[in-house]
C-alpha cells in the first residue's frame, strides 16, 4: 500500500508450505520506506511511504492483533516514529525489523513474514530473520556519483568521471559496501533461488552476480521503488535473491514457549512484539 491510497482491501495469508497449510489469517506487516511505484503493490504485506507521517496509523493493515513494522536500516527513524504511533493509537503489540538489505529484497522479506503469519506472528517474525539472514542483495550502479547508501570511496567516485568500464554494484548484503561491478564479494549462507532482477544489467555483469549470489539463474520482476529515488541513477538495477529452500529455512522444530504477556509462541529469548522474556520461576516452595 502506499499512503495516497484509500483505505485498503482485506487480504488474507495464503497458506503455504512456509506455514503448514495453517487457516487463513489476516497477515499484518507494514513496510515503510521510498514510496513504491507498483511492484509492492497487490501483496501481503502493506507498503508506506516513509514522508508521511503516521502513515501506518491511519491506514494500518487490516485485522486484529498486533503488527510488525519493518523498513531498511537507513529509515531507522521513520520505522520507530511509525511503530510509535501505531501502538499508541491501537493499543497492540508492534514488532520493530530494521533490514540491511535494499528495497527489492525488503519487498520479499516482507512477503515471508505476511505469508508465514498463520503460524503465529512472533514466529512470522523469527521467520522473516531467519529468511533475511541468508538473503543476497545488491544493485547496479553506472556510476555513484548520486549514491549515498553503501557509501562509495572517494576513488570509486572519480572512476565514475571515466568512460568505459561496468559499473559498480551497491552491495547491501554481504558486504554494505560498493565494489567494481565484475568483482563481486562472494555471498556465503545457503544455497540460493534464482536471482530476481528488476531491469536490465549487462550481461557480463549479470553473470558476475549470480555466481557470487550463490545461485544458477536470473529471472526478471517488477521494480519497487524508482532506481533513482534510491541509487540515484534512472538506470540502476536492483536484485536480490532469497534462500532456495525458503519454506525449510524459515521454519524450526523448536516447540517454543509461550509469551507471559502477550500469550503469543516464539522461539526468541523475548517476544518481538512485547519484549517480555520468559516468565520467572517461583523458588519459594510450598508456603
Amino acid at each position: 500500500m502506499t499512503g495516497s491510497e484509500s483505505a485498503p482491501p482485506v487480504r488474507r495469508a495464503r497458506p503455504t508450505a512456509a506455514t503448514g497449510g495453517v487457516q487463513d489469517v489476516l497477515a499484518r506487516v507494514a513496510v515503510v520506506g521510498d514510496p513504491s511505484v507498483g511492484g509492492a503493490r497487490g501483496r501481503l504485506a502493506w507498503w508506506y511511504d516513509a514522508g508521511q507521517l503516521g502513515a501506518v496509523a491511519s491506514a494500518p493493515p487490516p485485522g486484529d492483533g498486533p503488527v510488525l513494522v519493518l523498513g531498511e536500516r537507513r529509515f531507522e527513524r521513520e520505522v520507530g516514529r511509525e511503530a510509535a504511533l501505531l501502538a499508541d493509537a491501537l493499543g497492540v503489540g508492534v514488532a520493530r525489523r530494521l533490514l540491511p538489505h535494499g528495497p527489492l529484497a525488503v519487498r520479499y522479506l516482507a512477503e515471508v513474514a505476511a505469508s508465514s503469519w498463520g503460524v503465529g506472528p512472533a514466529r512470522a517474525v523469527e521467520a522473516l530473520d531467519r529468511v533475511g539472514a541468508g538473503t543476497f542483495s545488491a544493485a547496479w550502479v553506472p556510476r555513484v556519483g548520486r549514491l549515498s547508501s553503501p557509501a562509495p570511496t572517494l576513488g570509486q567516485h572519480l572512476r565514475s568521471w571515466f568512460p568505459g568500464g561496468r559499473g559498480f554494484l551497491a552491495e547491501h548484503v554481504p558486504g554494505d559496501r560498493v565494489t567494481p561491478a565484475l568483482q563481486p564479494s562472494k555471498a556465503a549462507g545457503p544455497a540460493r533461488g534464482p536471482l530476481l532482477v528488476a531491469g536490465e544489467l549487462p550481461d557480463p555483469v549479470r553473470d558476475a552476480v549470480v555466481a557470487a549470489a550463490g545461485t544458477q539463474e536470473a529471472h526478471q520482476v517488477e521494480v519497487v521503488v524508482a532506481p533513482r529515488t534510491r541509487y540515484g541513477s534512472d538506470r540502476a538495477v536492483e536484485m536480490v535473491a532469497l534462500p532456495a529452500d525458503v519454506p525449510s529455512v524459515a521454519a524450526t522444530e523448536d516447540a517454543g514457549r509461550q509469551c507471559p504477556v502477550c500469550g503469543l509462541s516464539h522461539t526468541a529469548p523475548t517476544c518481538p512484539f512485547c519484549h517480555a522474556g520468559p516468565a520467572p520461576l517461583d523458588v519459594r516452595g510450598d508456603q
